[in-house]
Parts: C-alpha cells; sequence; structure tokens
C-alpha cells in the first residue's frame, strides 16, 4: 500500500525479484501481473496467497479483504483518514502486522505517532527504528557534507537523518530521541524528585515526574496526561504513581484557579515561574551536549511518550514576510512542554558567571569589603586593612 501505484512498485519489486529469484518460487506461482501504469500489480501463488499493490489514489479500493500483512510504503504521506478508514481494519480478524518503511513527512500524522510509541520497547507491541545517511555505508562522506551545506536544516534533518521535522519553527530543534530519550530505569533514593503540573479539562491535564541526578542532569521519568477527569481523580492518580516516592515540590502555573483543590486532595503546590521565553531558553539550555560530560544535562524516560511526542511537534506560528516573529509558540502539543518548562525555571542556569567589576572602581571596594566581612565571620582571624 502506497500514496501512488509509482511508490508501491519499489516495495513490489523487492518482494518479486525475491520470490522469483532468490527462494525459487516460480513454479509454485499461478499467476501473476506486473504493469505498474495500470496498477495491476500482484502474484498469486498455489497455496492460495496472494501479494497485491494498492494505492490510496483510490482509497475505496481499499476496502474488502483481510490480510495478514501490510506494507505501507512512505506511509509518512498517507493521510490518517487513509489508515483509520480503511487500512486499519484489514488486518484485525487476522491479527495481521504492519510494516512503515518510510522518510519521515512532518511531524503531526499517525506514523509519527506509531514511531514516538514504538520507541518504548518496554510497552505494547510497536517497535520504532531510526536510520540515517551515516548509517548507510554507500553514502560518501563528502556526499553527506555537500548535501547538509547545501540543504535547509529542516530538509536536511527529514531526507538525510531521517527525523520528522517541523517546517513552522520547531522550538526544541535539538531535541533527538537518540540523544535525549533513555531506556527507564530506577531513581537511586538519594535523588531529589519534582513533579510540575499544566492543568486542563478538555485539553490534557498533565504532571510530569522529575529527578536530579548529583551532577545537576534532570529526568522525566513519568508523566500524568489525561482529559476530562476530575480535580479528585487527578490526585488519586498523581498519589499513585508518586508511591513513595519523597517529592520535594510541586510546580504549577499560578494563574491556574486549582491549587487549592489539589492542596485539599494533599497535592501541595507552589507557583511556577511562568515566564515563557525564559522557561524555553532555559530547556534548551538542559538540551545541550555538556562540554565536560559530552552528554545533555536533559533527558526523558522512553515511557513518557506524550513528553516525546511534544518536543517533537511543540512549534512556533509560521511566519510571513511581512510579520515580526512571535516569541511564543502555537498553543498546541504545548502541555507537557508547559508543566515541564514550570520546574526547569527553578534549575540554575549553567550559563551563569560571575561578573567581577574593574578592580579600582567603588563597586570593586565595596565587594572587597563584603569578601573580608565573610571571612572574618567564618575564620574570626582577619580584621580590616
Amino acid at each position: 500500500m502506497a500514496p501512488s501505484y509509482e511508490l508501491g512498485e519499489k516495495e513490489f519489486r523487492y518482494i518479486f525479484n525475491f520470490m522469483f529469484e532468490n527462494l525459487g518460487l516460480k513454479e509454485s506461482v499461478v499467476s501473476y501481473h506486473y504493469d505498474v501504469r495500470s496498477g495491476n500489480m500482484d502474484i498469486k501463488t498455489a497455496l492460495g496467497s496472494q501479494v497485491q499493490v494498492k494505492s490510496a489514489d483510490n482509497p475505496i479500493s481499499l476496502l474488502g479483504e483481510e490480510v495478514d500483512f501490510l506494507i505501507l510504503s512512505e506511509g509518512a504521506n498517507l493521510a490518517d483518514t487513509i489508515w483509520e478508514r480503511y487500512l486499519r481494519g484489514r488486518i484485525i480478524n487476522r491479527n495481521g502486522k504492519v510494516f512503515i518503511p518510510s522518510t519521515p513527512a512532518g511531524n503531526g500524522g499517525f506514523v509519527h505517532r506509531f514511531f514516538l510509541k514504538g520507541l518504548d520497547h518496554t510497552q505494547g507491541e510497536v517497535r520504532s527504528f531510526q536510520y540515517s545517511c551515516y548509517d548507510c555505508p554507500h553514502i560518501s562522506a563528502e556526499e553527506i557534507a555537500k548535501a547538509k551545506d547545501e540543504l535547509s536544516e529542516e530538509a536536511f534533518n527529514e531526507q538525510w537523518l531521517g527525523k520528522f521535522v517541523s517546517y513552522h519553527g520547531l522550538v526544541y530543534k535539538a531535541f533527538d530521541v537518540n540523544k535525549h530519550v533513555v531506556d527507564d530505569f530506577d531513581i537511586p533514593l538519594y535523588w531529589e524528585r519534582y513533579r510540575a503540573i499544566d492543568y486542563g479539562v478538555d485539553n490534557p491535564f498533565v504532571c510530569l515526574w522529575c529527578a536530579v541526578s548529583p551532577d545537576g542532569t534532570v529526568y522525566v521519568y513519568d508523566e500524568h496526561y489525561e482529559r476530562q477527569m476530575t480535580i479528585r481523580d487527578h490526585a488519586r492518580e498523581i498519589h499513585k504513581k508518586t508511591g513513595r516516592d519523597l517529592v520535594l515540590l510541586t510546580y504549577i502555573d499560578p494563574s491556574a484557579g486549582i491549587k487549592i483543590d489539589l492542596i485539599q486532595y494533599n497535592v501541595p503546590v507552589i507557583d511556577a515561574d511562568p515566564d515563557i521565553p525564559a522557561g524555553i531558553a532555559r530547556v534548551r539550555e538542559y538540551l545541550s551536549v555538556d562540554k565536560l560530560t559530552n552528554r545533555p544535562k536533559l533527558m526523558v524516560f522512553r515511557s513518557c511518550v506524550n513528553t516525546v511526542r511534544e518536543f517533537s511537534t511543540y512549534c512556533y506560528p509560521e511566519v510571513k514576510a511581512s510579520m515580526n516573529s512571535n516569541e511564543k509558540p502555537l498553543k498546541r502539543h504545548d502541555h507537557t512542554m508547559d508543566a515541564l518548562r514550570y520546574f526547569m525555571m527553578s534549575r540554575p542556569s549553567g550559563y551563569a558567571v560571575e561578573i567581577k567589576p574593574l578592580e579600582g572602581t567603588m563597586e570593586w571596594f565595596l565587594q572587597s569589603l563584603d569578601a573580608k566581612r565573610v571571612r572574618k565571620d567564618v575564620i574570626g582571624n582577619e580584621g580590616f586593612n
């Protein structure tokens, strides 16, 4: 199954050649057709099995028989309705399997959702694998460097690195599932633990659990992401997920009108700093690779699928040439991002540096006096010169 017969032919070609040349099954084939122009491509065997190419150009033709195995060639270019209305029902009764070899296209469709779900190999039956041009031995380093220089960042990331990207200005371009998503592990008891909440009713109500390692690395290790629940039910789920963990603080948007309700259900909260540009800058800082450890300072557990998904879809509005850019992202795919931002604003900036006044200035003199007072108070054996 492909967006067109021409794309479907590529996968059919592999199967055709493998059956006829590698497996030597020509004698067991009752009939076959290989007419790309008319879209008539199929193989029928004496066992009753059949391989057939279908195109999304004629979605009605997808209805009908059930299948055991479904290949979605360039599936990221198929509309969600094709999967939901015409394809999903074809594999249910036979407990069929789906294979989706595809170049990423955008970051909001059903293939992207499958990809993010499949990153967590501990849950469900979906498995995701990502390969880039660097994994292909047939592409030279010179050709890759040339493409990187000639193409836009978005096009190179999508077509050559196999990443789902947004062409409307992704907020966290540095986020990489291969770099920032880690397998779940038991958080050591002595690590500090925090929570952050973004309130929603029709929109998701989000609570994130964050742990901080001794070296200051933040790990998002659990999430609560639900709609249409009472505050009491949200609080019950928060307590259930927290268990016996010692949570030091829970941050929330100061404008949220549910703080008293949460406190009544034994979920004490404090106001977070809601500054959006500053919060985004802090998250970006922790996503960057630390020069000392060669690792980022912000990591996400694979099981936090909604957080991973929103990292990959949180973007700015499209800016027209006649308009100034907007510093605030779109209000969608932002629920875990808001909660994370509330917590990250409580973390110290790694870029903070001590600014020393010029020697001989009044600021330098006053700072020198303050330093001497501190030494006298602590050591007790120094006076003033």
